[in-house]
């Protein structure tokens, strides 16, 4: 399993050129990638009907919320990172003018460890999978430096 660090999207948009040829990545059919994802604490109101009430239960969201700093000016602001994970299932090669695909299933992990998402098959074209390896798209967020064990 590969894991990316997005740490080079501090200048926002895209990540520079010497780093985008790093990045491009070889997706093959079978293979895992851990990309870093940032996740903001949500607090969500279930009901019981055993109990016959409702009850608060903090859950993470992956994604960014946006905290003012100003009259006319806010900062993304993450409350932990986890991580998306993207399992390849296929490529497929089109004739052209078209864009090769890939097929992939897509499930998040909450900074507690926790894996969710919908089990079901998605697609899109392999260099706009090769952006999203890349990491977080957040103008002036960085990701954690993650230290792999050994």
């Amino acid at each position: 399993m590969m894991t990316i660090s997005g740490n080079y999207h501090a200048r926002g948009g895209r990540a520079p050129r010497r780093l985008q040829s790093r990045a491009m990545t070889i997706i093959e059919p079978g293979s895992t990638y851990r990309v870093d994802c940032p996740f903001v604490r949500a607090t969500i109101h279930k009901f019981f009907p055993d109990e016959g009430e409702v009850t608060e239960i903090e859950t993470w969201n992956p994604g960014i919320r946006d905290d003012q700093v100003g009259p006319e000016d806010s900062e993304p602001v993450t409350d932990g990172w986890g991580y998306v994970i993207y399992k390849i299932v296929d490529t497929h090669k089109l004739p052209a003018p078209y864009h090769a695909r890939a097929f992939f299933i897509r499930t998040f992990e909450t900074p507690d460890g926790n894996v969710f998402g919908k089990r079901s098959l998605r697609v899109m074209t392999v260099r706009a999978l090769r952006r999203r390896l890349q990491g977080p798209l957040v103008p002036g967020m960085l990701a954690p430096s993650r230290e792999s064990a050994p």
